[in-house]
C-alpha cells in the first residue's frame, strides 16, 4: 500500500520549522507514508499538480503545513478509504472550543453550515485541508475542478458528491499549541471573501447539473431513435421474409391446380 501525503507549503525550510517533533518521528516510523512539497502558488493548483505529476499511489491524502492535526491521524482516513469511501474529510469537531476563539468558532461553524444547507453535503466540514483521497476521485477532481486557491477545499467535496463518488468525514484530534488567533477585522475581511467564492461555485455546480440533464436528454434522444431504427429493420425483415415465404409456396404449386383456379 502506497500513500502520498501532499503538503501545500511556501518552502521545505517552512515546513521543517513548523512540523512538530511529534509528527517528525511518526513519519519516520511509517515509511510507507511519502510526504510531497507542493509549493506552486495556490492551495487548489499545488494540490492538483502533485496529484496529476504522481500517478499510481494507491491513497492520495493532504495536511495542513503545521501539522495541527498529528500525522497519527491519518491512518484513520486511510481505512475509511479502505472501507469504500472515496473522499474522507478531517472534521475538526474541538478545534474552537477556546474561550479567546469564541468569535472564531461562531463565524467557521457559520460558514459550515450556510455551505452545508446551499449544497447539501451532509457534512460538518467543509474547510478543513486533512482529507484522503481515492485514486479514481483524484483523476475525476483533476477534471472537474477549477479553483485555484483555498475554495478548492470545499469544492472538490461537492464536485465528488455531484459527480456520484462516496463521500464522509471522521472527527480528528488538533494540537492545541495551534489553536487559532482571535477573531480581527483582517481575518473576518479574509473569511468575507469566501462568500463570493461560494457564489462562484454554486453557479458553475448549476451549469454542471445543466449540463448534465441536457446529456441526458441527447441520451434519451438517441436510444428512442435507435429503438425506431430497430423497429424499422424489423419490419423490412418482417416483409422481405413474408414476400419470400408467399414466393416459395406459389412456385411448389402445381400448374394444374393454378389452372383450375383460373377456370
Amino acid at each position: 500500500m502506497k500513500e502520498l501525503v501532499i503538503i501545500p507549503v511556501r518552502s521545505a525550510e517552512e515546513l521543517m520549522d513548523a512540523m512538530p517533533a511529534e509528527s517528525m518521528s511518526w513519519f519516520a516510523a511509517h515509511k510507507e507514508y511519502e510526504t510531497m512539497i507542493a509549493t506552486e502558488k495556490g492551495y487548489g493548483n499545488a494540490v492538483r499538480k502533485a496529484m496529476k505529476d504522481n500517478p499510481g499511489y494507491d491513497i492520495y491524502l493532504t495536511a495542513a503545513d503545521d501539522f495541527a492535526t498529528p500525522a497519527k491521524c491519518l491512518p484513520a482516513l486511510v481505512e475509511k478509504v479502505l472501507e469504500g469511501y472515496d473522499l474522507v474529510v478531517g472534521w475538526r469537531a474541538f478545534l474552537y472550543r477556546a474561550s479567546k476563539t469564541a468569535a472564531r468558532g461562531l463565524v467557521s461553524n457559520l460558514y459550515n453550515k450556510i455551505f452545508g444547507k446551499i449544497f447539501a453535503t451532509g457534512l460538518h466540514e467543509h474547510w478543513g485541508d486533512t482529507r484522503a483521497f481515492s485514486p479514481r476521485l483524484v483523476e475525476a477532481l483533476l477534471q472537474y475542478t477549477e479553483e485555484n486557491h483555498f475554495m478548492w477545499i470545499p469544492e472538490c467535496i461537492v464536485a465528488a458528491q455531484r459527480i456520484g463518488y462516496r463521500v464522509t468525514e471522521v472527527p480528528i484530534v488538533w494540537d492545541k499549541r495551534f489553536t487559532p488567533s482571535p477573531m480581527s477585522l483582517k481575518r473576518l475581511t479574509v473569511d468575507a471573501k469566501q462568500i463570493f467564492g461560494i457564489i462562484r461555485l454554486q453557479r458553475r455546480m448549476w451549469e454542471f447539473r445543466m449540463l448534465r440533464s441536457f446529456a441526458s436528454m441527447m441520451q434519451t434522444v438517441h436510444e428512442t431513435f435507435r429503438f425506431m431504427a430497430q423497429q424499422r429493420h424489423l419490419n423490412e425483415l418482417y416483409e422481405k421474409a413474408h414476400k419470400d415465404c408467399v414466393t416459395a409456396c406459389c412456385s411448389s404449386c402445381p400448374r394444374e391446380i393454378e389452372e383450375e383456379q383460373n377456370e
